[in-house]
């Protein structure tokens, strides 16, 4: 099953995700057209991969993802 959450301006998705059971989720993010993913991070450590994994009701986590514009392909 995937789920989709939009973030804010700020980057938060806010309450969007409170009705989701504990457990472990993959995170990732849908790029938008024009932009390049450059990094990922987990709390501040570099995650390898362009996704992460992350456990609700076990502790506060931020996962970053750090993106650029994209060079001109044509």
């Amino acid at each position: 099953m995937t789920s989709t959450f939009i973030t804010d301006d700020q980057g938060s998705t806010a309450g969007q995700i409170c009705g989701l059971a504990p457990g472990g989720y993959t995170v990732e993010e849908e790029m938008q057209n024009g932009f390049a993913q450059v990094a990922v991070f987990l709390n501040d450590q570099p995650v390898d991969g362009s996704s992460v994994l992350v456990t609700l009701e076990s502790a506060d986590q931020t996962v970053r993802f750090i993106n650029e514009v994209a060079e001109d392909q044509s």
